[in-house]
């Protein structure tokens, strides 16, 4: 790896009310350790990264930072991990960022107690994955969708390979009985990206998401190996999606809500993280 690196790991989950966060640990070579915390109205950039302490798959939070408090224990179970390495034949190079999904979805068990109020996770549902490398693509799109039985998510970004550039894709969807690749190495291929929608197509297979338009919050992510630059991602991003071989439909949820990240620098401009 070179000398200047990041590595980060995304924690999501979503209690049995439907309370939604994303805790993010991660470590740069530059910056050293971050913690970031999303919630379902503002992102916060944590200044005490050790309020976070994952073992295995506990994860206890000890976060008290101006007007926000957050404790407990939550453990994951049931993991769906990949059927194999997210990257494929490009695990092999060394890649500007290298992705990986741990678990599709999962259950989260325990509690958490939100400026005083308590969401239970009996179970509750979760996600996970983690990226390393020198920096975030310079243009990328990032969609996830989970639910207890199923878990949908989707990349696509501008990958510098060489002196070349080109548009990569991963796009894995489990229904809760298969698992679906949709990636570059796999030949498929994104048809339509617009502002509340995304086409992919491999074969005969064809995926389809849409959602409704929204605000991200600002988070830090890597740039040369610091977390200097700002993305934004949202957590509840109402959203519909489909998988089809041919003309028929073999998977498709109807309005729930996704966690999406893109680039979108006007609404940059005016964003910061709540300290």
């Amino acid at each position: 790896m070179k000398k200047e690196h990041f590595a980060g790991t995304y924690f999501k989950g979503i209690a049995s009310d439907g309370f939604p966060f994303a805790i993010i640990q991660s470590h740069s070579s530059v910056s050293g350790d971050g913690l970031q915390l999303i919630l379902k109205d503002a992102s916060y950039d944590i200044e005490d990264p050790s309020s976070a302490i994952r073992e295995g798959d506990r994860l206890t939070l000890n976060i008290h930072q101006g007007d926000l408090s957050i404790e407990g224990t939550l453990e994951i179970k049931e993991k769906h991990p990949l059927s194999h390495h997210a990257m494929g034949p490009f695990k092999i190079f060394s890649m500007q960022c290298c992705h990986e999904v741990f678990s599709m979805y999962h259950e989260v068990h325990g509690s958490l107690i939100v400026n005083g109020i308590e969401h239970f996770f009996n179970p509750g549902i979760g996600y996970c994955e983690g990226d390393s490398g020198l920096s975030f693509p310079s243009e990328y799109f990032w969609y996830n969708a989970i639910g207890t039985d199923y878990g949908v998510t989707l990349a696509y970004a501008t990958i510098p390979f060489g002196p070349i550039k080109f548009r990569g894709l991963l796009g894995f969807i489990n229904d809760g009985h298969k698992e679906y690749r949709l990636c570059t190495y796999t030949f498929a291929k994104v048809t339509s990206l617009t502002d509340n929608s995304i086409t992919l197509k491999k074969g005969r297979y064809t995926f389809k998401a849409t959602w409704e338009p929204f605000e991200g919050h600002p988070l830090r992510a890597p740039q040369d190996g610091k977390m200097d630059r700002t993305i934004l991602e949202s957590l509840i991003v109402p959203t519909s999606f489909e998988l089809k071989k041919g003309k028929k439909t073999i998977f498709t949820k109807e309005a729930c809500l996704a966690s999406i990240e893109k680039m979108d620098r006007e609404a940059l401009k005016n964003k910061k993280a709540k300290i």
